[in-house]
C-alpha cells in the first residue's frame, strides 16, 4: 500500500479521519460519524472462512469442521500451504477433501499439504479433522489451528482455529 489514490468517487460527504486497513477491507468516516467500507485490491490474499469454529464432543469421536480457502489476490494463481498446530492436549488433526476420505496432500513437494494451485477468486474447501481420545475428561477443550500460507509471499497468511469441547457430565450432544 503506497498511498496513491488507485479510484475516487464521490459519495456526498466528506470524511474526517484517516483510512483504516484490516484484512484487505478500508474503513473511513464521515463528518456525521457514518461508516465506509470498501475491500482493497491486493497482490496476494486469501480468505479462510469461517476463521473460527466449535464443536461439542464426545470421547472416542471424530468431529470434522469445513473450511473454505479463497484467493482474493490480484497477482494471479497462488498456492497456500497448511501448517496445523495440535492443541495443548495433542489431539491428532488431520485434513480431507469434503469427500472425507482423500487427504489433502502436498502438490508442490515442498514437505507441507497444501490447497493446490488456486485461481483468483478461486475457493477449494476441505474438513479438518480432530480425533478425540478415549480418554477425553470432561470439561476438556482442545484448540487446534490450520494457518494457510500464500507461497506466492509467506508474509500472508490466515488461520482456521478449531475448539472440540468435552461437555460435562449431565450434558447430552445431539444433531441440532
Amino acid at each position: 500500500f503506497d498511498g496513491s489514490i488507485a479510484a475516487s468517487y464521490d459519495t456526498g460527504s466528506y470524511t474526517t479521519s484517516s483510512p483504516a486497513v484490516s484484512d484487505g477491507w478500508v474503513w473511513v468516516e464521515d463528518f456525521f460519524g457514518s461508516l465506509y467500507a470498501f475491500f482493497g485490491i491486493l497482490p496476494v490474499a486469501l480468505r479462510v472462512a469461517p476463521g473460527s469454529q466449535s464443536m461439542q464432543v464426545a470421547p472416542n469421536s471424530v468431529a470434522d469442521f469445513v473450511v473454505g480457502v479463497t484467493n482474493l489476490g490480484s497477482s494471479g494463481p497462488d498456492l497456500f500451504d497448511i501448517n496445523v498446530t495440535r492443541g495443548a492436549l495433542g489431539w491428532p488433526v488431520e485434513l480431507y477433501w469434503l469427500d472425507g476420505v482423500t487427504p489433502v496432500e502436498d502438490s508442490d513437494s515442498d514437505g507441507m499439504p497444501d490447497t493446490g494451485w488456486l485461481g483468483v477468486d478461486e475457493t477449494v474447501s476441505m474438513i479438518i479433522r480432530v480425533t478425540v481420545p478415549s480418554t477425553a475428561a470432561p470439561s476438556e477443550t482442545e484448540k487446534s489451528i490450520a494457518r494457510f500460507t500464500s507461497t506466492l509471499d509467506p508474509t500472508v497468511s490466515r488461520p482456521a482455529t478449531t475448539y472440540c469441547l468435552v461437555p460435562p457430565p449431565g450434558v447430552q450432544i445431539g444433531p441440532r
